[in-house]
């Protein structure tokens, strides 16, 4: 039987003299298993409350709309042009948008958060997706 005991888990720690059990084994095992199946669920936990924040950049293509896909849902998305620019009417319409709330300008979405992604428009007058035109984006989620 073991004599003594670590101090954190109370895992058994044998001196030269003790008889070792099978059951001090099993028993240590049952607290090391309890111990990671804990610390895993609090990582699990601790992940899921920190925020995804992905940077990126996309070439626009001229469509009239194109989704940015992402693998995860966020609720904000800022974009702009290579240059920093978020507005310039008949340009660019970029900005902030967040959960529920678009970009618009003149009730024209221009910006629009979808499930793993975003949708930008080029539609006048805001144009997000200009051909050939480099935008920068940030995702939180």
């Amino acid at each position: 039987m073991a004599s003594q005991e670590t101090p954190n888990y109370k895992l058994s720690r044998w001196a030269g003299t003790d008889r070792i059990l099978v059951e001090e084994f099993n028993s240590d095992n049952e607290k090391i298993d309890a111990a990671l199946k804990s610390n895993a669920e609090a990582i699990t936990a601790v992940q899921a409350a920190v925020p995804k924040i992905v940077f990126g950049t996309y070439i626009g293509d001229g469509a009239d709309s194109r989704t940015i896909p992402l693998d995860f849902t966020p609720k904000a998305v800022l974009v702009m042009t290579s240059y920093g620019a978020t507005f310039a009417p008949y340009d660019t319409c970029g900005g902030l948008a967040l959960e529920n709330y678009d970009v618009e300008y003149n009730n024209k979405k221009a910006v629009h958060i979808v499930a793993n992604g975003f949708t930008v428009y080029h539609t006048s007058p805001c144009l997000v997706n200009g051909n050939n035109t480099r935008y920068h984006y940030m995702a939180i989620g």
